[in-house]
């Protein structure tokens, strides 16, 4: 596939609401989104400071390149026009150029950028120094991003998830043992561990070998059936302490006679 051709300086004009291809349903689902409240609060104050992208189908007919957050704005202050750029392109190169538009314009997750860079990479042949001349980025970020969905299941989860920075996870990408990684991983998570801190786990793991059966022993220990301490209480004849299994209840007639047994002074050895 050829790398796609597009006007650099697109012409700019305000465009209804009305005539631009998109999801209703979806942007109707998304008013509510607290992202897209703040952003029509700035827009409200300010106005869009960068225009959408819409690709000309036709006499008034567009579709959508980039800016969704932005159209999404839009229709939740109820605003008939939106300023947008107008490109003029054919459709096999659409997604290709929303692609490069919203990685260069929006704020992404690392998700959406990982699935971006894939498909350029993967879907739209552009090599690594493709992409990075077309969305202003190093070669060594757009590498980053296509080694993720490489990482193991238990790495890219907590990743994706935002529980665990980029260079932790490449860093824990190098411990082979799966034991071992996810071990770190997890406390790595829970104490939100700094890289320098998350190397010294990956050492200190290779330093001691036996790492893997003292994981294995701790969670036999904290699993275990912990045998009942042994209660003792003082023999009310001998008065020597006794453990409870052993004692026998002793049934008692009257006042009389419990006044009888506490004043023995000889009581029988048992």
């Amino acid at each position: 596939m050829s790398t796609p051709t597009y006007p650099q300086d697109p012409p700019e004009r305000y465009i209804p609401l009305s005539q631009i291809a998109v999801d209703l349903q979806q942007i109707r689902h998304d008013l509510n989104d607290e992202r897209i409240i703040e952003l029509a609060a700035t827009i409200q104050a300010r106005g869009l400071l960068e225009p959408i992208g819409v690709n000309e189908l036709g006499k008034d007919q567009y579709e959508l390149l980039y800016g969704r957050r932005r159209l999404i704005a839009h229709y939740r202050l109820r605003r008939p026009t939106i300023r947008a750029l107008v490109h003029q392109i054919g459709r096999e190169e659409t997604k290709t150029v929303a692609l490069i538009e919203n990685i260069q314009r929006e704020q992404m997750t690392l998700s959406e950028e990982c699935d971006a860079i894939s498909h350029l990479n993967s879907v739209e042949r552009l090599s690594p120094d493709q992409i990075s001349t077309r969305i202003g980025r190093s070669r060594a970020w757009i590498l980053r991003r296509l080694m993720v969905r490489g990482l193991p299941q238990d790495l890219q989860d907590p990743l994706l998830a935002g529980d665990l920075a980029l260079g932790a996870a490449e860093e824990l990408g190098l411990v082979e043992d799966e034991p071992t990684r996810r071990y770190i991983t997890a406390h790595a998570v829970a104490s939100k561990a700094s890289i320098t801190e998350i190397r010294a786990l990956i050492q200190a793991a290779k330093d001691q070998q036996q790492i893997e059966p003292a994981i294995q022993a701790g969670i036999a220990a904290a699993t275990s059936t912990v045998a009942p301490a042994v209660i003792m209480i003082q023999c009310a004849r001998c008065q020597m302490p006794q453990a409870l299994t052993k004692l026998t209840l002793v049934r008692i007639c009257s006042d009389n006679c419990r006044e009888t047994t506490a004043t023995q002074t000889n009581p029988p050895n048992h």
